[in-house]
């Protein structure tokens, strides 16, 4: 009768858990991707590694704008992340987007922003101790992840560990890594609130903006061709009709000689006729192009010298893509960070406009401009 008692006991210990995929639960319709273990205990979700590549508890939907908290408690030596705004690859066995780390090595990076297949490293936490001691190795951890627009903000226990402004994905499953080789990792108490989307939605030259002062625009509404001549003083810009606040704006520019600047949280006013913050326009070597300076004030702001800045313009079209979230603001160039800093001296709104400098020859184009803005509220 022992040998029965035995396994009687047994089968009441494990008929509690699951395989997935789940049916009911927290992660009710969330799909596997790769070859690890994932099974429910209780209300804890168990991840059990040991293969050679990254798996992925992949939710049922996706996500723009949300925020999401969970704890976890991953076994010392182990690494894992938590995937936003990601997306399963076409063969099917991997998943690429954002990720927050989930770090247990002496580096102790937790919180920072990974790009899983998406880039690698894109906002690590190296030299900011605080953040690096949030995580508690062999305990249970508490993250909170807040998305909105361009904005993408991590919290470890807590402590605000990532803050990084970035729109190369604005909406995207999440998922729940177990990483290759040595990975032991639970999850409870997922919450995931959404907040709604952000889209691009289209400017136009013709509508949305208006020269003033010097040289000549040739607009449409995607494409405008701007030229200045250097017997004239008065700087031509191309301002725009409202003032935005928080933002991204992404542009194209085709340079063909001359200095420019594409402005924004500016204002009309000054001897060149705007007063603000401009990211830089220059297509000749050594000219810190995607750098900010500001027009009557401080003068550059970022970098202080054009030694050793690796972004210069390649022919054809350059993209500009500029974020700004309160006094955070990021420039992203030609599909490079050029930088990430606070600002706050940035004001809290201002115009757009598209500068062509004075007493030079200025030939350049700036097309297809596109803002990224509020599109659909969270459900109430």
């Amino acid at each position: 009768m022992e040998p029965m008692l035995v396994s009687l006991v047994l089968v009441l210990a494990t008929a509690h858990v699951t395989d997935v995929p789940f049916s009911s639960g927290p992660f009710a319709g969330w799909k596997s991707v790769g070859p690890a273990a994932f099974v429910m205990d209780g209300q804890t979700l168990i991840g059990r590694g040991g293969e050679s590549v990254n798996s992925f508890l992949v939710s049922p939907q996706s996500y723009g704008d949300f925020e999401l908290e969970v704890d976890l408690n991953i076994k010392p030596g182990g690494n894992s992340g938590i995937q936003i705004r990601s997306e399963v690859t076409e063969d099917g066995r991997a998943v690429s987007g954002y990720q927050i780390e989930v770090d247990t090595s002496e580096r102790r990076w937790s919180g920072g922003v990974y790009g899983e297949r998406f880039g690698g490293w894109r906002h690590n936490v190296e030299g900011r101790p605080k953040a690096q001691a949030a995580f508690r190795n062999g305990a249970w951890n508490t993250y909170r992840i807040v998305c909105e627009g361009p904005r993408i903000r991590s919290w470890v226990n807590g402590v605000p560990v990532a803050d990084y402004l970035d729109a190369d994905r604005i909406e995207g499953v999440i998922a729940l890594q177990v990483h290759s080789g040595s990975c032991d990792i639970e999850w409870k108490n997922l919450n995931i609130t959404d907040r709604g989307r952000h889209e691009w939605r289209p400017l136009d030259f013709t509508k949305d903006f208006a020269p003033r002062g010097g040289g000549t625009w040739k607009t449409s509404p995607q494409r405008t061709r701007g030229t200045q001549v250097r017997s004239n003083p008065e700087y031509g810009l191309l301002f725009s009709t409202k003032p935005w606040q928080d933002f991204v704006l992404s542009v194209d520019c085709e340079w063909t000689a001359g200095n420019s600047g594409v402005y924004f949280r500016a204002k009309a006013g000054g001897f060149s006729g705007i007063t603000g913050i401009q990211c830089e326009v220059d297509g000749r070597p050594g000219r810190r192009a995607a750098g900010l300076y500001e027009t009557n004030g401080r003068g550059w702001v970022y970098p202080t010298s054009g030694e050793g800045w690796p972004h210069d313009f390649k022919p054809g079209p350059n993209r500009y893509e500029i974020h700004c979230v309160g006094d955070l603001v990021a420039v992203d160039f030609n599909g490079q960070r050029a930088l990430q800093l606070r600002d706050p001296a940035l004001g809290t709104e201002g115009y757009f406009a598209f500068q062509l400098h004075g007493s030079e020859d200025v030939d350049l184009v700036f097309a297809n401009p596109k803002v990224l803005v509020k599109a659909t509220p969270g459900p109430s």
